[in-house]
């Protein structure tokens, strides 16, 4: 969900390309049109001016899984014409230069296998941190270790660009992974613009990132995506849900299975214990300055206090999200257990009161009125209404005689709300005839 970027390691990889995969492409199509040589190996030790080849003549003597790189190539080199090489050629090019535009969607095109096992299986999965050809290529040693700490310390990132969800301080906790699935696109299989240092969860099929790409789809290297999700606490479910009006970011969500993974209960009450904290950091500022703090205000406060760790502590983005919204977020935070409470302790002495006739009508209306409110009112408002209103004041009251605590709030509920506390007062009222 973070905006990100990848230069240190683009400079890496583009030297890799520079040496190792445009020169097999180009030797590739030479040697179809104009070779006189029955073997590609014969070619290019021919042709090795100023050791430019030794890297390609060292990658063909490799394998992997018992599978030769020669033998690649030269299935390649029997199976294809002139023309379909350099077709192959093409389709890398515009693939590459569609990620490094930043756009949406990237022309799919069916790859033949050979070209797939040499971009997944040898330059990704083998070559990616192998030291003799990080040799051969002018450079220092490169390793996916290197790649996470590269991508960490230009973005001073610690948590999951994908979910904002995981922590990636630990090294084990880091994968490097294709946006664009290297299965369906190999020749973006070593873009730096096409990998992401994430979580292990985002790389996992079953419970992050899927393989089926919808288009238009942003990446992190295109947008900060958690600034267009919006997060909702869903009290009734115990989960996070979240939602979206861009189509680029509805299929983010999709790919990245996010709705799944925020509706988790213990997403929820991380969330939730940040929340309080934070709560309780707003409520204490508002007694100093002695008002309530304006929506402006307010995000202005919230962002200088998570300034240093936005990005080290998970849930930046659905913090934020839920305080945009702070007078529901009081609502989703006191309305319900305050309410079955303060509801609970009334029943329970209106019906001792019916049947034992032991505590008077003072007594009642000295427990739970409201300051200025009449005693019928203060059936209906300071029992009900109270709990759903006035804990976002934090005025609480307490009897010293009787040790219950009553949040008391302003009555300015929603009509829904007043309707639920006109019928449930005048219950409560009919109990203690």
């Amino acid at each position: 969900m973070w905006f990100v970027t990848n230069k240190t390691n683009c400079i890496k990889l583009k030297k890799f390309e520079k040496k190792i995969i445009i020169p097999l492409f180009t030797e590739l199509s030479n040697y179809k049109r104009q070779s006189d040589y029955s073997d590609f190996v014969k070619y290019l030790n021919a042709k090795n001016i100023n050791n430019q080849n030794d890297a390609l003549i060292y990658i063909c003597k490799r394998k992997v899984n018992k599978i030769k790189f020669i033998d690649c190539v030269n299935k390649i080199i029997s199976d294809y014409t002139y023309e379909q090489i350099r077709w192959y050629f093409y389709i890398y090019l515009i693939q590459n230069k569609q990620i490094k535009e930043k756009q949406t969607s990237i022309d799919f095109f069916k790859i033949p296998e050979p070209f797939k096992t040499i971009f997944i299986d040898f330059f990704y999965n083998k070559f990616f941190s192998n030291d003799k050809i990080w040799s051969f290529l002018d450079t220092s040693s490169f390793s996916r270790s290197d790649f996470h700490n590269n991508f960490k310390n230009e973005n001073r990132l610690f948590v999951c660009p994908y979910c904002d969800i995981d922590t990636t301080l630990n090294i084990g906790n880091n994968q490097i992974e294709h946006f664009w699935p290297k299965s369906q696109f190999p020749f973006l299989a070593m873009n730096a613009l096409n990998l992401i240092s994430s979580c292990h969860s985002c790389n996992m099929p079953f419970e992050g990132k899927g393989t089926s790409v919808r288009t238009p789809i942003s990446t992190p290297y295109t947008k900060q995506i958690g600034n267009y999700v919006k997060f909702i606490m869903n009290i009734s479910k115990e989960q996070i849900d979240i939602s979206t009006n861009l189509q680029d970011i509805r299929n983010y969500v999709y790919l990245l299975n996010l709705k799944n993974r925020y509706a988790n209960p213990q997403i929820y009450n991380y969330l939730l214990n940040l929340g309080n904290s934070l709560y309780s950091d707003i409520i204490q500022y508002e007694n100093n300055l002695g008002k309530k703090l304006t929506d402006s205000e307010l995000n202005n406060y919230i962002t200088t206090a998570k300034k240093h760790d936005k990005k080290h502590i998970p849930l930046y983005f659905a913090l934020m999200s839920i305080y945009n919204n702070y007078d529901n977020y009081i609502l989703y935070l006191h309305t319900y257990p305050h309410t079955i409470y303060c509801l609970g302790t009334f029943l329970f002495y209106a019906l001792l009161h019916r049947c034992y006739s032991i505590f008077s009508i003072s007594f009642m209306t000295g427990l739970f009125s409201y300051r200025y409110l009449s005693i019928t009112e203060s059936f209906i408002y300071a029992v009900i209404v109270c709990p759903i209103s006035d804990a976002a004041n934090n005025d609480v009251r307490a009897r010293s005689s009787h040790t219950i605590t009553i949040p008391f709030i302003n009555p300015t509920a929603k009509p829904a709300t007043r309707f639920t506390v006109l019928i449930t007062g005048t219950l409560s009222i009919f109990l203690m005839m």
